[in-house]
Formats: C-alpha cells, structure tokens, sequence
C-alpha cells in the first residue's frame, strides 16, 4: 500500500501473497487496468489519486478482492534558474544562483545546489563566492517539499572570463633621448601580457 506518492514519481502496487496460478487484476482511477501481482504508472499525475482494487481469481474459482486508496501529492516545479555573473570578471568575484519556483517558498523548501569543482551549498540562494574562469560550468537545482517530493533538476551555466593580465609599465622604444621636441616621432612598449 503506497497510500502517498509524489506527482512526477511512480506508484508502485503490490499484492501479497502471491497465489500460485492465480490471476491478479488491477483497477483504479482513469480507467487504470493492469494484470499481474504487481502494477506501477510512471510519472503519476494528480488525476490518478483514489482507490486501487485488486482482483484476484484462484486456480480453484475462487475470488477475492483487496484495495488501497493513494493519495497524489503536488510536486513544486522549477520555472527557472539564473546566475548574476558578468561575462567579464574584474577579479574575484560572487556570484549569486537564484530559482523561481510554483509554488512559491512557504518557507518549508529544501534546497540543494550542485555544479563543479564539488560545489554544494543548500540555501535558497546559492553563491558561489570569490568565483574565477575555474567556476564555470552548470549548476543544478533540486527542491524538496516538507513532505518529501521533489522536483526535476534545473540548471543554469556560469561562463565568465577572468580579467586579462596587467601589462607592464610603458617605455620609450630605441635610444631616443630623454627630452623630445614638438613633431618628433617615438613609440611606446611594453612587454607582452
């Protein structure tokens, strides 16, 4: 008797004992029908919450019937996730990983980020904190309701480019003197970065 199962997920029904070379039919909700000591529906929507009944005829003739009444929780759905990362870094910096979500948050969601590098982090807003280029990649979301269902991943990708190196101080090119007059030409170096 599963009694309570998260939409999106799969019910699984099971009738013991088993009865040798008996024959076991299911009914249920939305015309539900399925044959064997066992049944499931995959991704279980709300609609399919009510009464399962088993049948079960013997070899012998004999009937008998059993049921149980499943109750289909609602799933919260990820509408979408974002990151605030510029494309190009200054240096070190945060990023924030935020989600909308339906329902809204009463305050009772479980949050769990992922992404490289072993990231984790459980808060409703994940930061990612004095990020670099080395951060980048997808970051998944998964939130879970105080009764236990979750929804499907969603992820969002951080793709920043650190600053490019400093270059070094400028010189004067050749043996120009020091002290240059209007009109003359010279040029400014400076080492590769």
């Amino acid at each position: 008797s599963p009694g309570i199962v998260c939409e999106n997920g799969r019910l699984q029904l099971n009738a013991t004992p088993v009865i040798a070379n008996a024959n076991y039919r299911w009914t249920g909700p939305g015309s539900f029908l399925a044959v064997g000591t066992s049944a499931a529906i995959e991704n279980v929507q709300l609609q399919d919450s009510g009464r399962y009944i088993v049948t079960i005829i013997t070899a012998e003739g004999c009937v008998g019937s059993a049921f149980t009444d499943v109750k289909v929780r609602r799933s919260l759905r990820i509408q979408a996730v974002t990151n605030d990362a510029p494309n190009c870094l200054s240096g070190p910096t945060d990023i924030r990983l935020t989600a909308s979500l339906f329902p809204i948050d009463d305050g009772t969601y479980i949050y769990r980020w992922t992404g490289p590098n072993g990231f984790l982090s459980t808060s409703r807003i994940g930061l990612i904190p004095n990020a670099t280029q080395a951060n980048n990649g997808n970051y998944q979301l998964v939130v879970t309701t105080k009764e236990g269902c979750s929804s499907l991943p969603s992820g969002t990708v951080v793709s920043v480019s650190d600053p490019p190196a400093s270059p070094g101080l400028p010189r004067i090119s050749g043996d120009l003197p020091v002290t240059l007059c209007t009109g003359q030409e010279f040029s400014i170096c400076t080492n590769g970065y």
